[in-house]
């Protein structure tokens, strides 16, 4: 027998044993809440196993639940059924080195890179169709007329909430973000970038987007385009099944008046890579009844962000109902 010192045998007493391995999948732990899935086994795309509860994989995520009282007498409650995707683009003007003690003298690209932010203004979309979209619009306005950007101009009209969201959901948007340009104050510098924060309709490629920036910036001034990270595509889940059912079941008896509509959300969830991964159904939903809408829409990542307490307590309650329909 091993030695004893201190009252503690050495590393190797007793003889080890062989440990169960517990079921894992085998991945790192995430650096953060909103990290992606970094192991294969949870980034590959898995269709849903077929028969039995399953083929469903339901999620329900942050996002809409908000009541729009509309400028008509109706109201409707948003249900988030996707989330647009994410293209980041760098445009950088082309120009040529000097000196700034004489301007005069190569060709300053900062100057050049003012007229392409000029021509891409604040990033709003052009006008495009999209399913979902084409659902929610049906409800707002009814009758559909043959120009897009009427039908968005005419339901966004309805409520002061949908004037920002339905312009910016509706395409590609493409805000300019991040500047950059000389490292010294008296250098001309031969280029001059902005990055783009480009959000994409499910479905939308990376040839696309690059086609739409440069539709915008025309051919007059000199410039590069690329992209410093990997489109990460947006996706949808249908409006319809036994998650969307309870859902619409919950509002119908909470607020019997409001119609239940599907919305894509203008940002990003982590419900992306859930479908992705697991083809699960997933929405963007907590009901909110006494936090108002400009709070909400003012707080999303400030150092204010907050919701009602009373909110907070109806939220509990559609999640347990949800799930307990659900679970039958």
């Amino acid at each position: 027998m091993p030695r004893v010192r201190n009252g503690r045998p050495p590393p190797s007493w007793p003889p080890s044993r062989p440990r169960a391995r517990p079921l894992t999948t085998g991945c790192p732990p995430p650096r953060s809440a909103l990290a992606k899935p970094s192991c294969w086994r949870c980034t590959r795309p898995r269709p849903p196993t077929a028969g039995g509860a399953d083929t469903v994989r339901p999620a329900l995520n942050e996002g809409a639940g908000l009541r729009y009282d509309l400028t008509d007498g109706r109201a409707v409650v948003d249900v988030e059924v996707g989330e647009k995707g994410t293209c980041p683009v760098l445009v950088e003007a082309l120009g040529e080195a000097g000196h700034a003690s004489t301007p005069s003298v190569g060709r300053n690209a900062v100057p050049l890179l003012g007229e392409l932010l000029g021509r891409l203004g604040t990033g709003m979309p052009v006008p495009t169709s999209h399913p979902v979209l084409d659902e929610l619009l049906q409800v707002l306005v009814g009758e559909r007329s043959h120009d897009l950007a009427d039908d968005i101009a005419r339901a966004a009209a309805l409520s002061p909430q949908l004037r920002h969201y339905l312009p910016a959901v509706c395409g590609t948007s493409m805000a300019p973000t991040v500047l950059t340009g000389s490292t010294a104050r008296n250098v001309l510098p031969a280029r001059a970038g902005v990055e783009l924060d480009c959000r994409i309709l499910p479905g939308t490629t990376a040839a696309q987007v690059e086609q739409e920036v440069r539709d915008r910036l025309g051919t007059t001034v000199p410039y590069a385009l690329s992209f410093p990270d990997p489109l990460t595509p947006g996706s949808s889940s249908p409006a319809a099944g036994p998650l969307w059912d309870a859902c619409c079941a919950w509002f119908a008896a909470d607020d019997p008046q409001a119609v239940v509509v599907p919305t894509l959300s203008s940002g990003f969830t982590d419900s992306v890579h859930l479908r992705r991964a697991f083809g699960t159904v997933a929405y963007g939903v907590s009901p909110y009844r006494s936090t108002s809408p400009e709070v909400l829409d003012s707080g999303i990542h400030n150092r204010d962000e907050r919701v009602h307490v009373d909110d907070l307590l109806l939220g509990v309650r559609f999640h347990v109902d949800v799930a307990r329909r659900m679970l039958g």
